[in-house]
C-alpha cells in the first residue's frame, strides 16, 4: 500500500495578484491473493481552484 499527497501554489507577479493552488492526493493497493490471483487498485483526487477530478482504476488478474 502506498499513500501520497502534493500541494502546489503559484503566486501571480501582477500587482494585486492572487495565489492559486492545487492539492493532489491518492493511494494505491496491490494484493496478491494467492499464487495465481491478484487485485490492484489506484485512486487519486485533484482539487484545483476551479474544478476537481477523482480517478479510480481497478484490476484483477490471473497469473499462469
Amino acid at each position: 500500500m502506498s499513500v501520497y499527497a502534493n500541494k502546489e501554489e503559484e503566486k501571480l507577479d501582477d500587482e494585486g495578484g492572487f495565489t492559486t493552488g492545487t492539492l493532489t492526493y491518492g493511494t494505491s493497493v496491490y494484493w496478491q491473493i494467492n499464487k495465481n490471483y491478484f487485485v490492484s487498485m489506484f485512486a487519486e483526487r485533484y482539487d484545483g481552484d476551479d474544478y476537481y477530478n477523482t480517478s479510480v482504476f481497478t484490476q484483477a488478474g490471473y497469473r499462469f
